[in-house]
């Protein structure tokens, strides 16, 4: 089974990255180039994607991104990933085939969940945020995960900022043809 939808959530661990988190979903925050939801959906391009936040965000989570479901009732086969990830890239082969499992950091934070045949609207609470409870409930198998780039505090910001525009850099420049060239000694480049 093929899961084609991506849910981007914030968990209460959004809480820590006060302010910059106050008037703006997690997933907005800037990490390299891209904002953490840029870097989600340049690397599920081909899956639709559902955003979760905290409800008295979702108004304008909804009019930032008119493409987007933002915090509506579905059902189905879903690909939950922390709306904290800076990298997400491994989590990319989890929609095809897998079991229901859930994606645990070393330190027990969830980065993704692969859920199937779920109401999505049971697995978060009333404020919008993940229900880690309700998500461990049904005791899907758990993975560890190791060196993964979250940000759980304000200064991961910075601490993952170099490596994601290097990152950054190889995705999307890369692909740009190299124009090499001599220039001569004195010359003037205007």
């Amino acid at each position: 089974m093929n899961v084609e939808r991506i849910v981007v959530f914030e968990d209460a661990e959004c809480e820590r990255l006060q302010p910059l988190v106050h008037l703006q979903p997690v997933w907005e925050l800037r990490c390299g180039m891209m904002t953490l939801l840029e870097r989600i959906r340049r690397a599920h391009s081909d899956k639709s994607v559902i955003l979760r936040c905290r409800e008295l965000l979702a108004d304008t989570a909804a009019e930032d991104n008119p493409d987007e479901t933002v915090n509506k009732e579905a059902e189905g086969d879903f690909l939950l990933l922390n709306g904290r990830l800076c990298s997400c890239g491994e989590f990319a082969g989890m929609t095809s085939g897998d079991d229901e499992c859930v994606v645990c950091s070393d330190d027990g934070q969830i980065l993704a969940a692969l859920l199937k045949n779920i109401r999505l609207q049971d697995y978060f609470n009333d404020e919008g945020l993940l229900d880690i409870e309700r998500l461990r409930r049904p005791n899907p198998p758990e993975r560890r995960l190791g060196d993964v780039r979250i940000i759980s505090h304000l200064w991961d910001l910075i601490k993952h900022n170099e490596a994601m525009l290097r990152e950054d850099w190889r995705t999307l420049y890369a692909a740009l043809p190299q124009h090499r060239g001599d220039v001569a000694t004195g010359a003037v480049l205007d």
